[in-house]
C-alpha cells in the first residue's frame, strides 16, 4: 500500500494512457454486428419467405447491390387511381436510376410476366422489386434515400427486404443493450460498495469498463 501510495500519481498516469490507447484500437462494435451477424429472424416468417422470393426473382445481385421491396398497400383494394400513382412511382425510379444508383426497377407494371409474383390475387397489394448499386451509401441512407422519392406517392407503401429488416434488428438490439447499461452499472456499483465499503474504490475499477461502452467519433476500426 505504501508503494502505491508513494506511486500515486505515475500509476495514475499509466491507467490513463492505458484507457486511451484501449479506446483509440476498440473495434466499432456495431459494425462487427453488422458483419458477423448475431440470431437472425426464423424462417417461418413472411419477410424471410419475401427474401427468399426476391432471391429467385433476381439472382443476379452481385455483394455491392441492395435489392428492397416496396410494397403498396390498400386493405380493401388498389383502385385505379392508386395503380396510375404506382405506376408514376415506377417510371420516376427508372427516371432516376443514375442520381440514386438503380440498378433496376422490376414489378407488373413494366413486365406483364411477374404480374403472379408482384401482384396478390385479391388485389390489395403490388411489390416493386428495386434494385440499388449501394456504393458508398450505407443500408440506412440507401432506405432513407428511396423514403424521399415516395414520399409524394399517395398509396400507403413501406419498404422491407432482408438488408433492411438486418439493418433495423441489429439497431433495435444496439438500443436494448443501451438501455440496460445504465440498470447493470448502478447494480455493479452497489454490490461492489457494499463489498468494499468505499463509494470510491468500485468506481475507480468501473471507470474503464464503463468507457467501452460509449461510442468515440472517429475511433475504431476503419468500415471501408
Amino acid at each position: 500500500m505504501k508503494l502505491i501510495l508513494k506511486w500515486k500519481w505515475p500509476i495514475v498516469a499509466l491507467w490513463v494512457a492505458a484507457a486511451v490507447l484501449l479506446i483509440s484500437f476498440m473495434p466499432d462494435m456495431g459494425q462487427l454486428i453488422r458483419e458477423k451477424g448475431q440470431a437472425g429472424v426464423p424462417e417461418k416468417y413472411s419477410s424471410k419467405q419475401a427474401d427468399r422470393l426476391l432471391r429467385e426473382m433476381n439472382q443476379s445481385v452481385n455483394e455491392n447491390e441492395m435489392p428492397v421491396i416496396v410494397v403498396f398497400h390498400n386493405r380493401d383494394k388498389l383502385d385505379d387511381r392508386q395503380m396510375d400513382e404506382i405506376k408514376n412511382a415506377v417510371r420516376e425510379l427508372e427516371q432516376q436510376k443514375s442520381g440514386l444508383k438503380i440498378v433496376s426497377v422490376m414489378s407488373h407494371i413494366n413486365n406483364e410476366d411477374m404480374q403472379e409474383q408482384m401482384l396478390s390475387k385479391d388485389g390489395t397489394t403490388a411489390l416493386v422489386l428495386v434494385t440499388v448499386d449501394m456504393g458508398t451509401h450505407s443500408k440506412e441512407e440507401i432506405g432513407n434515400l428511396l423514403t424521399e422519392r415516395l414520399n409524394n406517392v399517395q398509396v400507403d407503401h413501406y419498404l422491407t427486404g432482408s438488408e433492411l429488416i438486418m439493418e433495423d434488428f441489429v439497431k433495435t438490439t444496439q438500443a436494448g443493450i443501451k438501455k440496460t447499461e445504465g440498470v447493470a452499472v448502478a447494480f455493479i456499483i452497489i454490490v461492489l460498495i457494499l463489498i468494499f465499503r468505499s463509494p470510491v474504490t468500485p468506481v475507480i475499477s468501473l471507470i474503464t469498463v464503463v468507457l467501452t461502452f460509449f461510442d468515440f467519433p472517429g475511433y475504431g476500426y476503419p468500415t471501408g
